[in-house]
């Protein structure tokens, strides 16, 4: 993480889809990118690279014991300046600070930070009996909470 580039926050249900934004935008007339890197930790997991034959699709490479096939590269479609990483579905271990780094032909370097974070699905428990002891330790704590009142 470069600690002059601020770092955002998503926030994410486990099993649903992350959308990991990047700025892939150049303020200079004729530039354009040429490699995206997105780094887990400082440890790179995923690559977008323009630095092809002529006619050939830009490459793809992923990490595949961290993202296995859960990992996209996106180009928004509306607005060419934003870029994400969708990751589906994801997963507790997807959790932490991914770096997006943007090499152009003409500008300099950008990065930019997202730490995500995931949120486990919640489950509503009915508590019909103030004195049932079959849940687990929090549901416990909650029930005891709950019904001490």
């Amino acid at each position: 993480m470069f600690p002059d580039v601020p770092v955002q926050v998503e926030k994410v249900l486990v099993n649903d889809t992350a959308q990991i934004k990047c700025d892939v935008s150049s303020s200079l007339p004729g530039d354009r990118v040429l490699l995206v890197v997105w780094y887990k930790d400082n440890v790179p997991i995923y690559s977008y690279d323009t630095r092809v034959k002529h006619n050939e699709p830009p490459s793809h490479w992923r990490d595949g014991t961290i993202l296995e096939n859960r990992a996209k590269f996106k180009l928004q479609e509306r607005d060419k300046s934003r870029a994400e990483l969708v990751i589906n579905p994801v997963l507790k271990k997807d959790a932490g600070v991914f770096r997006c780094r943007v090499d152009f032909l003409l500008s300099p370097t950008k990065n930019s930070n997202v730490n995500l974070e995931i949120v486990g699905k919640y489950r509503i428990v009915p508590f019909d009996d103030c004195n049932d002891d079959d849940e687990d330790d929090a549901l416990l704590l909650f029930r005891d909470a709950l019904c001490s009142g």
